[in-house]
């Protein structure tokens, strides 16, 4: 997603790429989170690993998919070597690249006047209204991300073991024995 917008003259619709690699993201989520539940309301061990299994193949279906193409003419195309360029970042929106020094030069194949580029983006100055959009919704969604997905989460998920069995089982919790 971020690719797409910081590179936007290497696709002929950047949004299309931008909408790619966020359906790609989102279902990765959703595919977890209903891993994530499925797990926690089964109660039986062989149901709990087979649905597992389950989900783990829907989430890899694409590679699957991708791996049974033989002769096809876009997965040639996507593995030539020829290409690597084309995955170059040219673009980034890091701090460092402000720097006026020789390694934050911008050096592109793709565009004859190299001039009015930089290696740096800014935001306000550098995108259009579109771009801008996207860019905030990359952000907000690695901001999700980072804060929620990758740090809370397993948090969530060892308590969710705990309070959900006991949620639906509180009738028959102990708290003390009786004397």
């Amino acid at each position: 997603m971020k690719y797409s917008v910081n590179h936007p003259y290497k696709f002929s619709n950047y949004k299309y790429a931008f909408l790619a690699g966020f359906l790609q993201a989102s279902m990765i989520l959703i595919v977890e989170v209903s891993n994530f539940l499925v797990i926690l309301c089964n109660t039986q061990i062989m149901q709990i690993v087979m649905d597992f299994i389950a989900l783990a193949i829907i989430a890899e279906f694409d590679n699957f998919y991708y791996d049974s193409l033989q002769q096809d003419e876009l997965k040639n195309l996507i593995e030539e070597d020829d290409l690597l360029a084309l995955f170059l970042i040219e673009h980034t929106t890091s701090r460092e690249a402000k720097a006026d020094v020789d390694s934050n030069k911008f050096v592109s194949t793709w565009i004859e006047d190299e001039s009015k580029m930089k290696l740096h983006i800014g935001f306000w100055n550098d995108r259009n209204f579109v771009n801008k959009v996207l860019y905030l919704l990359y952000k907000l969604f690695r901001f999700m991300y980072v804060s929620f997905w990758f740090y809370f989460m397993p948090f969530a998920a060892l308590l969710g073991t705990y309070l959900i069995p006991a949620f639906y089982k509180s009738d028959n919790i102990i708290i003390a024995p009786e004397a």
